[in-house]
């Protein structure tokens, strides 16, 4: 059944809860409660067993499947956001490097970022911003906490961590890369703009000195 829902939408980014029902006739099982929690790790979608007759876990039926609801439907809208964050991180990263070269090493700076080579970092970012674009999961927007996270249901249920652990990694490389990078990168920048500051004006100093001289 799943594997026919797939291959008519076409993506797997479908929202699925396996649901294990009357958990009240224990005597009648045929699925053990292990079973269905394995295929639904295997599937990556949340599991859960309930009773209509006893009314068991039918409102947590209810909350899970809108949560997969809306984590898909909040994860596609958030797709071309994705894109132009990643592109204007990296964009600022590699803007931030050719300043701190521009000042110390002219001529590195040139080789590496004139003419027609600065195309070549355009497109570096763009590919960054197409990864994020079509092999990550987006960030949503929680309107209980209101913060950005990858659950929107936080806070009104616990919070899945097996769901988006996956997830977790690139978004930790790059927000580290990113909160270290830019503060390290312009903090030299404005070193070197201070030093490059009082080389031209001793320059102009020295100037000064041998114009009153001839004078």
């Amino acid at each position: 059944m799943r594997d026919q829902i797939i291959r008519v939408k076409g993506t797997d980014q479908v929202p699925i809860l396996l649901v294990g029902n009357k958990c009240d006739l224990a005597h009648q099982r045929q699925v053990r409660s292990e079973d269905g929690a394995a295929l639904a790790e295997y599937w990556a979608c949340p599991f859960a067993e309930c009773s209509a007759k006893s009314a068991h876990n039918v409102n947590t039926v209810f909350a899970e499947i809108v949560r997969e609801i809306n984590y898909v439907q909040s994860a596609r809208q958030k797709q071309r956001h994705s894109f132009f964050w990643a592109a204007e991180c990296s964009a600022d990263l590699i803007l931030g490097i050719n300043r701190c070269l521009e000042v110390p090493f002219p001529k590195i700076a040139r080789k590496l970022f004139h003419n027609k080579r600065v195309y070549i970092w355009i497109v570096f970012c763009n590919l960054y911003g197409l990864y994020w674009l079509l092999f990550s999961h987006n960030y949503i927007f929680n309107g209980r906490k209101f913060e950005i996270s990858f659950d929107p249901l936080n806070g009104y249920r616990p919070f899945r961590m097996e769901l988006f652990a996956n997830d977790l990694l690139p978004f930790t490389v790059h927000n580290t890369i990113l909160a270290l990078g830019s503060p390290i990168i312009y903090s030299i920048f404005s070193i070197c703009v201070f030093f490059k500051g009082r080389e031209l004006i001793s320059s102009v100093s020295k100037e000064e000195k041998l114009s009153n001289n001839e004078f």
